[in-house]
């Protein structure tokens, strides 16, 4: 079974409802050749991260997405685990530029076979990550259906394989995804 992430409404609320402006929320998929593979690329980086926890064998076992309004950044959410220890939350961008002044958040580069050249961030770092997450929590969103563009022109849903939802917690801050991230 899929693994859940959810942050539910405080009235229990069904995922979807209008609340505070939430929209279904779609992440544009293409079938396509990465190189490296993504966990080729963030495993390693985890290990550099002052909040990793040491374990050495740890593989991802479920993400799901959000969706930039703007349809300019990538945004997958990992989740981390291995057998009998603990499950780490990874959420990384994809950007087709790099990020100015967030050098030192780069987990690195891959080649897409579709989109070319991508920077992947950690999202931590990544202003419109930290405006969408805010506001999937604020308006009761939840994580983006996955909508999945094949070679030959045709496109299907493809299944999360872990879900997210906000609260919908009005009071949560707005961030402006034009601003950077202060710690």
């Amino acid at each position: 079974p899929p693994y859940r992430a959810l942050l539910l409404h405080r009235d229990g609320a069904p995922c979807g409802s209008r609340r505070g402006g939430y929209r279904v929320r779609m992440a544009l998929l293409h079938e396509a050749t990465l190189s490296p593979r993504k966990d080729e690329l963030i495993e390693p980086w985890l290990h550099t991260r002052a909040w990793w926890d040491g374990v050495p064998e740890r593989d991802p076992v479920a993400s799901f997405r959000l969706d930039d309004p703007a349809g300019q950044v990538g945004i997958e959410c990992f989740l981390f685990g291995s057998a009998g220890q603990s499950t780490l939350f990874v959420p990384v961008t994809y950007r087709g530029a790099q990020l100015s002044g967030a050098e030192a958040s780069l987990v690195g580069t891959m080649q897409h076979s579709v989109l070319g050249t991508r920077y992947v961030y950690d999202a931590c770092a990544d202003p419109v990550f930290i405006a969408t997450l805010l506001d999937t929590i604020r308006t009761g969103g939840r994580q983006a259906d996955l909508q999945l563009h094949l070679a030959d022109g045709t496109e299907v849903v493809r299944e999360p394989t872990a879900t997210a939802r906000g609260e919908g917690a009005p009071t949560v801050p707005a961030h402006d995804p034009a601003l950077p991230v202060s710690p």
